[in-house]
This record gives C-alpha cells, structure tokens and sequence, in this order.
C-alpha cells in the first residue's frame, strides 16, 4: 500500500500540501499486524500513534468497579490512536488490539517530535487532531458523569450533598 496515496485520499489530512503528505509518509512506518496483535496495553507508557489503513481494532478498558473488560468502540480504516502520549508520554487509558489482520502506519514520538519542530503546518494540523480528541472525550466523560449523577440522584438522595449545586441544575458547568 502506498501510504502517501492513502494519506491523500485520507479526510484527516485534506488540508496537508503534497510537501507536508511527502514529509509525514516518510515519518510514518507501514507495518502489518495478525489478527490479536495488542498494539498498546492500559496502563503502559505511550511511545507511538498508529493510523489504521485497513482492518479493525478493538478497544477496551478495565472497569475499575468490576475489574471486568469493556469493549468501548471497535476503529477502522483511516482512525488515528494514541495520539494523546505523543504529547504527554503518559500512560495508555485503553487496550487497543486488532481485530482482523491489520495495515497500520506507525509514528513513534520521536519522528513526532522532529516533525513538530521541523515543519509548522504538520504540527497546527497534529494540535488540531489533539483537541478534537480532548473534546471528543471530554465529552463523553460529561456525558457518564451525567448519567451516574442523575442515576444517584433517584436511587441515593442523600449522595447529592457531595455534588456542587451548579451541576444540579439545568444549564450546569457540565
């Protein structure tokens, strides 16, 4: 597969120049992963993102009430993951696992870091990237957070004492 062909044709990167697509193409290492294959496990320490050019991975997490394993979403072609530890080189929140033969292209954050340095337009389109995922969980740690208060709120009345008074009302800080 030719990666600078599919990061053309990849709506993440629409507005990159053929210049930044060549820049990045090399960067990026295109390996193929088994079925099984875990490409980041919970908890580990980040040192690459990965940009699925074909098959399936599958994402879990540790419930940390149940210490049972949940599926939260299964990505496919063109869905980027661990883009988050290229920025801070924390720990991985989830697993992420192939779940068919899988095609991806690697960037190890070293590669990250002298494409961030070296080329302006890559790095603006990479923070980009980095805030629509902050939003996009964000998000979805308001929405849970929504769900347990308010499911508390019928079951334990006594739990609200504990929760700030804007969060109860509708039009909240949430």
């Amino acid at each position: 597969m030719n990666i600078t062909e599919f990061l053309v044709s990849c709506p993440l990167f629409d507005c990159f120049s053929q210049s930044e697509l060549d820049a990045l193409a090399q960067a990026l290492m295109v390996e193929r992963y088994p079925d099984g294959h875990v490409f980041m496990k919970e908890g580990q320490r980040g040192d690459a993102l990965f940009l699925i050019l074909d098959g399936k991975v599958s994402v879990t997490r540790l419930n940390r009430h149940n210490r049972k394993v949940e599926h939260l979403h299964t990505m496919t072609q063109g869905e980027l993951f661990g883009l988050i530890a290229l920025i801070d080189h924390g720990k991985r929140t989830a697993t992420c696992t192939a779940a068919s033969e899988v095609t991806a292209a690697s960037l190890p954050v070293n590669a990250f870091e002298l494409l961030y340095d070296s080329n302006a337009p890559i790095a603006y389109h990479f923070q980009y990237l980095i805030e629509r995922q902050l939003a996009h969980d964000l998000r979805a740690l308001n929405h849970a957070l929504l769900d347990v208060l308010f499911s508390r709120k019928q079951k334990v009345p006594s739990m609200l004492h504990t929760v700030p008074r804007e969060f109860d009302r509708p039009g909240g800080r949430l």
